[in-house]
């Protein structure tokens, strides 16, 4: 049954995240057409004329990866509390499992989406600049090459901190907005809207509790000389991840398991 529900939501959310997806390829190949037709070709145009597409691409780009967050918030939602919610909950399965599976595949979605955001991106500034795929290849690498001199880690450690702290913020961002969703069903009345406003305390509660921890790490650090090292602020941004993380996690969880009240 498991295996039934996971394609079952892969394949529903994935008919709306396709057509993202889509968007992105089309808007990445007209965009780059463009940039290479009169790259390559050296037709004298004004600036304007030339950064007009570049620009309407990054709004696109934009407007591609929130609207991709905001869909999958919306598609939770609606099959967990919603409408849909009621259908959901009366499947042959354990309702922290309907949770588990709508967090991993929602997360592997938008890390598609953001994925998808760099290719894009990369395949523009080659079109646009003419230098080539190694230009890009090359620019990262000293990038990463000075983020592993800086940390005194491996390059490899560095490339797998990256990604890792990408899923890792994908997954916070998600849970941010689920927990608002799961602590909006508390309410006998407009749940949804109870819910919006019950993420945005939630964001601006967590943001300020991070502030005072990083203030209070600064002054530690600062009283063990230890505020050059930039490794401390590194794991620290892990830490902090991995601490919304969880706490996201566990009201969703509990508020799912124990207090859901679709009526």
């Amino acid at each position: 049954m498991l295996n039934q529900l996971i394609k079952h939501e892969i394949k529903t959310t994935g008919r709306m995240m396709g057509i993202i997806y889509s968007i992105f390829a089309v808007s990445t190949l007209l965009v780059s057409a463009w940039c290479w037709i009169l790259h390559f070709n050296q037709i004298d145009v004004s600036q304007a004329f030339f950064s007009a597409p570049l620009i309407l691409y990054g709004f696109t780009v934009f407007i591609l990866i929130a609207a991709s967050f905001i869909y999958l918030c919306y598609q939770f939602y609606q099959t967990m509390y919603a409408q849909q919610g009621y259908l959901t909950h009366t499947l042959p399965v354990k309702t922290s499992a309907i949770l588990h599976i709508k967090i991993i595949v929602s997360t592997g979605f938008l890390f598609l989406a953001c994925a998808a955001c760099m290719v894009s991106i990369a395949v523009v500034v080659w079109a646009s600049t003419g230098e080539g795929f190694s230009f890009i290849t090359m620019n990262v690498e000293q990038i990463v090459i000075e983020m592993a001199q800086m940390l005194q880690i491996p390059k490899a450690s560095v490339y797998a901190c990256l990604v890792v702290g990408l899923v890792l913020s994908c997954i916070t961002s998600l849970l941010l907005f689920f927990a608002g969703s799961s602590i909006g069903q508390m309410f006998h009345r407009s749940k949804g809207m109870a819910g919006i406003l019950a993420g945005i305390v939630l964001y601006y509660v967590s943001q300020i509790i991070s502030l005072l921890f990083v203030g209070s790490g600064y002054l530690i650090f600062h009283s063990l000389h230890l505020i050059g090292d930039a490794r401390w602020a590194f794991v620290g941004g892990f830490f902090l991840l991995i601490l919304w993380t969880v706490v996201y996690y566990l009201i969703n969880r509990v508020i799912v398991k124990k207090h859901l009240n679709l009526a």
